[in-house]
């Protein structure tokens, strides 16, 4: 069974570097000042905080880090998922309002 949780380990790691190679492209392609921007700047950060934890995560468990910490790191990451959902939808509806003014102007 430990196989398996390395390999969904493993795979975990590998979408959340694509992730954060994705959000810098997007960065150092829209560079200025903003809100959106600002927001996609503390998405940046949390992907880069999951990256961590995810890359962390096995050799902890590997270590034998007891139960308790394990659950704490499982409830941090689903605290710090929620707040990065609710980012993400808030630079949406600035993206969505944004694009909704342009198609009115014209």
């Amino acid at each position: 069974m430990n196989v398996v949780a390395y390999i969904v380990s493993a795979a975990a790691i590998f979408v959340m570097a694509v992730n954060l190679v994705l959000i810098i492209m997007l960065l150092v392609r829209y560079q200025g000042k903003g809100k959106v921007l600002g927001r996609l700047r503390l998405l940046l950060a949390l992907i880069a905080f999951f990256f961590l934890g995810y890359v962390a995560s096995p050799f902890l468990v590997a270590m034998g880090l007891p139960d308790i910490w394990l659950v704490i790191l499982v409830f941090s990451v689903f605290f710090f998922g929620a707040l990065y959902v609710l980012i993400t939808l808030a630079v949406l509806r600035k993206i969505f309002s944004l694009l909704k003014l342009l198609t009115d102007k014209h």
